[in-house]
C-alpha cells in the first residue's frame, strides 16, 4: 500500500516550534502505523538538498498543513521587504496558494499560535479553521467550539484510510 504523504509548512522561529512540529510528525507517522509519510524540512531534507526540486514536490503531496502563526503572517504580508523576500516559507507558501486555489480541500490551515486575526491568513478565511491553542473552529464570523482531539483524528478528514487503520 502506498503512504500517503503530509507537508507541514511553518514560519521557522524558534527551536521550540520545530520540536512541536517534529513531535506531532512522530506522533502521526507512529499513530497511523505508517501509512502517513509527513514531510517536515529539517527531518525529511538532507542539508545540501535541492530545494527547488523539494519545493515542487509540495504539488504532488496528498495533504499540505499550513501552520499559521503570527510570524507567518506578517511574512506573507510583508512579502517584498528585504529580509523576508528571500525566505523559503515564501517559496512554499506562493506554491501552496496556487494549489488552494485549485483544490482547496487538499490544504489545511490551523493556527498553531495566535489567533484568526493575527495569525490566520487571507487566503484560508473563508475556510473552516481549527485552532490548536484553545481548540476554536472558525468559519467566516462564526466560532464552534469541540472537545480537543489528536492531530490525527483531525486529519481523519483528509486521510479516509487512517479511519481504517
Amino acid at each position: 500500500m502506498k503512504k500517503a504523504t503530509c507537508f507541514f509548512c511553518y514560519a521557522w522561529d524558534t527551536d521550540e516550534r520545530y520540536k512541536q512540529l517534529d513531535f506531532l510528525r512522530n506522533k502521526i507517522e507512529v499513530e497511523s502505523n505508517g501509512l502517513v509519510q509527513v514531510i517536515l524540512d529539517k527531518h525529511s531534507y538532507e542539508i545540501n538538498a535541492d530545494f527547488d526540486k523539494l519545493r515542487r514536490k509540495i504539488e504532488k503531496y496528498d495533504l499540505v498543513v499550513v501552520f499559521c502563526t503570527p510570524d507567518l503572517k506578517q511574512i506573507v504580508l510583508d512579502r517584498n521587504s528585504k529580509r523576508n523576500k528571500d525566505r523559503e516559507v515564501l517559496k512554499e507558501y506562493d506554491i501552496i496558494k496556487k494549489r488552494f486555489e485549485l483544490n482547496n480541500s487538499s490544504v489545511f490551515p490551523l493556527i498553531l499560535e495566535g489567533d484568526k486575526e493575527n495569525a490566520l491568513l487571507e487566503l484560508f478565511s473563508s475556510k473552516i479553521v481549527i485552532n490548536l491553542g484553545d481548540f476554536e473552529m472558525y468559519k467566516n464570523k462564526r466560532v464552534f467550539q469541540g472537545k480537543r482531539k489528536s492531530l490525527l483524528i483531525i486529519l481523519q478528514v483528509s486521510f479516509p484510510i487512517l479511519s481504517k487503520s
